[in-house]
């Protein structure tokens, strides 16, 4: 449950 956000968040990151 947790791979979900911290895929998004690493996603939101990088793509900062």
């Amino acid at each position: 449950m947790f791979n979900i956000v911290f895929t998004a968040l690493a996603g939101k990151y990088h793509s900062g």
